[in-house]
């Protein structure tokens, strides 16, 4: 946070990322008490489910981490904000997405006005 580079607005991402370590954690500890192949109640032989989770899990994760700049590809393209430590916590007391860039912003970087209104403009916006 104090490079620019993860804000509050990138909190969603950052729990989404956490949901899934935890649950590949999980996954990768069943694992290790269960066999990876299983026979079904017919006769039939299957993965195990646990694998399926570990699996889909750590590709959540590379999706996360890409986005939150955790990756070595990710981070080449980090540029950081100079950032100092207000004296005061952020409060944003509104927030405005725009489609289209606005005249009276300078690029697609969220814009906090002086009244606490945070402007999201550009593609960033599409949610």
């Amino acid at each position: 946070m104090s490079m620019g580079v993860v804000t509050v607005v990138d909190r969603a991402v950052l729990a989404a990322y956490c949901q899934c370590y935890g649950r590949w954690v999980e996954a990768e500890q069943k694992m290790q008490t269960t066999p990876m192949l299983l026979k079904t109640a017919s006769g039939y032989v299957q993965q195990s489910p646990w694998l399926s989770i570990a699996n889909k899990q750590l590709e959540l994760m590379g999706r996360y981490m890409a986005e939150l700049g955790l990756t070595p590809a990710a981070r080449s393209r980090i540029t950081t904000l100079d950032v100092t430590p207000a004296d005061q916590p952020l409060t944003i007391t509104r927030i405005i997405l725009t489609g289209v860039d606005r005249p009276d912003t300078s690029s697609d970087t969220p814009q906090l006005q002086s009244d606490g209104t945070l402007v999201i403009s550009g593609t960033d916006a599409n949610l």
